[in-house]
């Protein structure tokens, strides 16, 4: 099951990155050369989304998905929880 979110996610950077790529100024030298470099990993990034949300179609990986995404959820309200100084066990985890 791909996502649509994550496709249309997909489309949409890709989409910036063009435009990215065609405001691209050849001046400075080295100002260009950073951009190309940052607009070449983006579409890396890009690429890499979209490779990891076919890989949803595969039951087994969208189950190993939604459990590392419910146990960063409750990492994260944890980490939160103790810099806003609670207790970080007294944070409710997600249903």
């Amino acid at each position: 099951m791909r996502l649509p979110s994550l496709s249309a996610l997909v489309a949409h950077y890709r989409s910036w990155i063009a435009q990215q790529k065609a405001n691209i100024r050849a001046k400075p030298k080295q100002r260009h050369k950073t951009a190309t470099e940052l607009l070449k990993r983006t579409t890396i990034a890009a690429d890499r989304i979209d490779k990891g949300n076919s890989l949803l179609e595969d039951e087994q990986v969208l189950d190993a998905f939604c459990i590392a995404s419910k146990v960063m959820a409750v990492a994260a309200r944890r980490r939160f929880g103790i810099l806003q100084g609670k207790d970080a066990f007294a944070v409710a985890p997600p249903s």
